[in-house]
């Protein structure tokens, strides 16, 4: 007998006996005895679950990067466009393959404490767009989808260079998928 179907015939006798376990715990749920008590316990948890998640809202949605910096036009405005296996960042929009090939390994310079507006889309598939402080730590991220100009806005506090990496798997080459920026003073 070969390894695939020993292989097969566990998953058989594995899949048989999970099955068996669900059943017999649907069909002993319908005595009467323990739907008594079932409903207690499912209000009690019920309550229990939305007092946590609501806990969780109150203390996690102020922290949300949605409105950062919404309240006034941004400093600088970046257009990027991702293309496997490449960024293209520039001051004016990428609109076209010849922009795009223009502004591959653009040295992209902004001034610390700058409020900074990412518009990332992309030319071919989803790609993700995280930008890594100079201590390698991902501080900001959006996903760049094609027909779709995602915005994001930061304010760089610290002053080197920076690196923006590819967060979505998009091919063979992703891991090389990388841009540098540089903040300065």
């Amino acid at each position: 007998m070969s390894l695939q179907w020993i292989v097969f015939l566990a998953f058989l006798i594995s899949s048989t006996v999970i099955a068996s376990v669900y059943l017999y715990v649907a069909l002993s749920s319908f005595k009467e005895k323990i739907l008594e008590n079932s409903e207690k316990f499912r209000f009690f948890f019920f309550l229990l679950l939305s007092i946590t998640v609501a806990i969780y809202l109150i203390l996690t949605l102020p922290k949300a990067p949605y409105f950062a910096f919404s309240q006034s036009p941004p400093d600088k405005v970046l257009h990027v466009v991702a293309k496997q296996f490449s960024f293209a960042i520039s001051g004016f929009p990428i609109t076209d393959e010849e922009t795009f090939s223009r502004s591959l390994g653009n040295e992209v310079k902004v001034k610390k404490g700058e409020v900074v507006e990412f518009r990332v889309t992309s030319f071919d598939v989803n790609h993700g767009f995280g930008i890594y402080d100079p201590e390698g730590r991902l501080i900001a991220q959006v996903q760049a989808m094609p027909g779709y100009i995602n915005r994001l806005r930061y304010r760089f506090k610290k002053v080197g260079i920076y690196t923006i990496q590819c967060l979505e798997y998009c091919g063979i080459a992703h891991a090389y998928m990388n841009a540098k920026m540089e903040v300065v003073p």
